[in-house]
């Protein structure tokens, strides 16, 4: 049975994919080679301290285009001292009238986090995939900034283009949403579900992990949200489709707090584009919470961005919640949601997953959470978090690969423990669940079996 909450703020308004056929396939990594020949390009030269220089290039340089492009930067330096820490790139970007490319700001498109490992080589060269049927058809530009490792910004690369796609106006992805169930376990086996968060940015961590959970053929696959740095329909087409997206037809997502970043302009504060578009846009309408059950197993999904959803769609989601564990007041239950209402990591512990695990405590057997990127696994426990055999256990799973992260404190009813990339995997039977958490590599860090309520 599938049951979606249909509330959603008017301001989430959802644009069209790529045109249909088109692969978008992940290149955004960086590949140390001499700049591209043959392609046309436009380039920008800055002056750094000291007097070393940075030539960044980018092509196409100008021209009218259609369907999907590559574009790509390259930036040479004058020495193997300075190198890039941050590529960003935007379309029709500029504070002020000022060309210019930041991160959330005007027309982000998205951020290279491998510019970060500075190669010992002068030269450089990033490659995306820019589906330009995503927008209206006309004079575009596209834009490329570098931050030097010593903080120089470089004058931004400008790039004159035309879209023509037949787009007359902004096209909007109608597509139903498919809410998927899985695939059915064979007769007498688990159902094999895996779950992880906040890995896609692009990092071959995040693929070491998705080659991990490919190798378990799951029959089901939670992603717990984030997509990196702004949740951009780039960024989803870069760096999410190639990677967990290879895992789509068995996948449920929920939104993390990246999905939500505003398109701001840090300089005027003015809105430039709707936050949360690109989610909906790449999942095709998929509303923020839904429950579905499979295999005896009821699974709710949930949106823990409160301020981003507003207060009609949070109110209505919370109304929906309490009619649905109502309506499944026994068997197996599982909840997922991106931020975690226990935490020992890094990340605050928001109000509203407060609220949500007040909710679901005691009814659920197991929340899944991401947002911190540790894993832990929490004792069960009531609403108020105290441990209780008719509590229900907590587990954190933020290591999807992009940016390790670390504990802050300690608590005794964290069980278990780890900081390293990996997944969650859990053979879900009639009465109860087998836990286990494995490494990119293969090892078995956790395992525990709880029984339903």
């Amino acid at each position: 049975m599938l049951l979606v909450g249909r509330s959603r703020p008017s301001r989430l308004i959802t644009r069209v994919k790529a045109a249909v056929g088109l692969a978008l396939t992940l290149v955004l990594t960086a590949v140390y080679s001499p700049p591209i020949v043959g392609a046309a390009s436009t380039c920008s030269s800055t002056t750094g301290p000291g007097g070393y220089t940075v030539d960044a290039c980018l092509s196409p340089s100008a021209g009218a285009i259609s369907g999907t492009i590559t574009a790509s930067l390259t930036v040479s330096t004058s020495t193997s001292k300075a190198r890039p820490s941050v590529v960003v790139f935007c379309l029709d970007g500029s504070l002020n009238s000022v060309p210019r490319c930041v991160d959330g700001g005007p027309g982000y498109l998205l951020r290279v986090f491998s510019a970060r490992s500075r190669p010992s080589q002068t030269t450089s060269v990033w490659a995306f995939d820019v589906p330009t049927a995503h927008w209206v058809d006309g004079s575009h530009t596209l834009l490329a900034e570098v931050t030097m490792g010593d903080g120089t910004v470089t004058t931004p690369v400008v790039a004159s283009l035309s879209f023509a796609n037949g787009n007359s106006s902004q096209p909007i992805n109608s597509t139903p949403p498919s809410i998927n169930v899985g695939t059915v376990p064979t007769v007498g086996a688990p159902l094999v579900v895996a779950a992880v968060g906040d890995g896609a940015a692009g990092d071959p961590s995040a693929s070491a992990v998705v080659s991990r959970i490919r190798s378990w053929s799951p029959n089901l696959f939670l992603y717990l949200g984030d997509v990196y740095q702004d949740g951009s329909y780039l960024e989803f087409t870069n760096s999410y489709d190639p990677s967990y997206g290879t895992l789509r037809s068995i996948t449920d997502p929920v939104p993390g707090n990246h999905e939500y970043v505003s398109r701001t302009d840090p300089v005027t504060s003015s809105s430039v584009l709707p936050a949360g578009v690109a989610y909906f846009d790449y999942w095709n309408n998929l509303p923020h919470y839904y429950s579905f059950t499979t295999a005896g197993w009821h699974f709710i999904a949930l949106d823990a961005n409160s301020s981003a959803m507003g207060t009609a769609a949070w109110t209505a989601q919370l109304s929906w919640l309490s009619a649905d564990l109502a309506a499944h007041p026994t068997g197996c239950t599982l909840a997922f949601w991106h931020q975690p209402a226990f935490n020992i990591g890094m990340e605050p512990v928001p109000n509203v997953a407060k609220t949500l695990w007040q909710m679901v405590a005691g009814r659920a057997t197991l929340v899944l959470d991401g947002h911190d990127h540790t894993y832990q696994r929490w004792t069960a426990m009531d609403r108020q978090g105290v441990p209780s055999d008719s509590g229900t256990v907590e587990i954190v799973a933020g290591t999807g690969g992009h940016a390790a992260g670390s504990f802050r404190s300690t608590d005794v009813r964290v069980l278990a423990s780890s900081t390293g990339a990996g997944a969650v995997r859990l053979s879900l039977a009639d009465a109860s669940a087998s836990i286990q958490f494995v490494t990119s590599a293969g090892s078995v860090m956790d395992s525990q079996t709880v029984a339903c309520h």
